[in-house]
């Protein structure tokens, strides 16, 4: 069961932590070997004993995940004001939350993004409603969604760790879904089209309420000015922006940090 949580958590792509005694030192609640399972709300399954080491071992989790990084903890349980007077050592392993790509439409230029964001290990999802597309291997380790789109987006896991792109196969579905998604957590969302066409997009939501400020931040047109216009150009302008914005890091070239004596 407990492993089976886990996994269940991890495909669902929600950061998760567990938390298991390692060694113990005289009088302990539970022994090595016992586990918890935790996420950022708090204890999902599982127990080290209850009482405050296992209040204080799921507040320390909590704080792993958001940091994302494993870790191993001493107790003493006399400084927890617990009467046991031994010591537990617990091993926190944390399983971060993947970097997810959302792709609103399943055409050519999601199908050059998606052995790109495979290879660095994004994980992704599309929405497309023709559902033929899907019968493409390409897809094959994608969650794929066939719906109307927007009741496709309306499935999603919206998180800081998201990005969209919305290359769909038609202008309509481009602007209603940015509609949908603009005011939802995400890391980044881009749109393809011209830039009469963005223009024209941003005019017709701003006439229906979206707040322009929210259209600042759209990357649209989508991509860095890497020149070339096939579908796998495109896709190659997309990943390496998005790339970047995930690693927090301007554009630039490695040469212009180099110094000539």
């Amino acid at each position: 069961m407990y492993l089976r949580e886990l996994q269940a958590l991890i495909d669902k792509n929600i950061p998760v932590a567990t938390v298991t005694i390692i060694e113990e030192k005289g009088s302990s609640p539970r022994g090595i070997g016992s586990n918890m399972l935790i996420t950022a709300e708090g204890l999902i399954s599982g127990s080290i004993g209850g009482g405050a080491i296992e209040y204080k071992a799921i507040k320390d989790a909590i704080e792993a995940i958001k940091d994302g990084k494993s870790s191993t903890i001493n107790y003493p349980l006399e400084k927890l004001d617990m009467t046991c007077g031994g010591e537990v050592t617990i091993f926190i392993q944390v399983y971060p939350r993947k970097k997810e790509v959302l792709i609103v439409g399943g055409g050519h230029i999601c199908r050059a993004l998606l052995p790109l964001f495979n290879t660095l290990d994004y994980k992704t999802v599309v929405i497309d409603q023709r559902e033929d597309i899907f019968n493409d291997n390409v897809f094959s380790k994608s969650r794929c969604i066939s719906a109307d789109i927007l009741k496709g987006l309306a499935s999603i896991n919206y998180h800081n760790d998201l990005y969209i792109v919305i290359v769909t196969h038609g202008h309509e579905f481009d602007e209603a879904t940015l509609g949908y998604v603009i005011a939802k957590s995400h890391a980044y969302v881009g749109m393809i089209g011209s830039k009469n066409k963005i223009q024209h997009c941003f005019e017709s939501l701003i006439k229906k309420g979206v707040d322009k400020n929210l259209l600042k931040e759209i990357y649209a047109p989508i991509g860095l000015t890497l020149g070339g216009e096939t579908p796998e150009d495109i896709a190659l302008s997309i990943v390496s922006e998005i790339h970047a914005i995930s690693n927090k890091q301007e554009i630039g070239h490695f040469k212009d940090a180099l110094q000539l004596n």
